[in-house]
């Protein structure tokens, strides 16, 4: 079960990532330095992905195999804040042709509850009776 929620987020995750390669296409004004920050951006998201893959399965395959499927579910709802993190970090690293509101572009709310509110759900998961 765990297992296919591991990979249930991995194919979002890249479904996120391609998509912004196809908004690439569909821009009418793309320059160099665009593309170049637009592709690094999405290199950079798909490493941090990666990265959370990596710890992921790290973790997974230490845990005995008697584990409580809540500890798995936690883990994977952590690995999901992990993965909307990296998509709002993607937002405000990769060019926009329009102007992205300020309360997006700066570290704020919207950080502290996707960092709060992943470490609850697990939390709370691993608790639940």
């Amino acid at each position: 079960m765990a297992s296919l929620g591991i990979a249930l987020l991995v194919a979002v995750a890249l479904i996120d990532a391609l998509s912004g390669m196809a908004e690439l296409r569909r821009v009418a004004r793309l320059d160099r330095r665009y593309v170049i920050r637009s592709l690094a951006g999405i290199a950079l998201f798909l490493a941090w992905v990666i990265g959370g893959v990596i710890v992921l399965l790290a973790v997974m395959t230490q845990l005995p195999p008697d584990t409580d499927q809540r500890l798995a579910l936690s883990i994977t709802l952590a690995f999901l804040g992990w993965v909307l993190y990296g998509t709002l970090l993607l937002l405000r690293s990769i060019p926009s042709q329009r102007p992205l509101p300020r309360w997006l572009l700066r570290f704020g709310w919207m950080d502290l509850g996707l960092v709060v509110g992943t470490v609850v759900a697990s939390t709370l998961v691993t608790l639940m009776n």
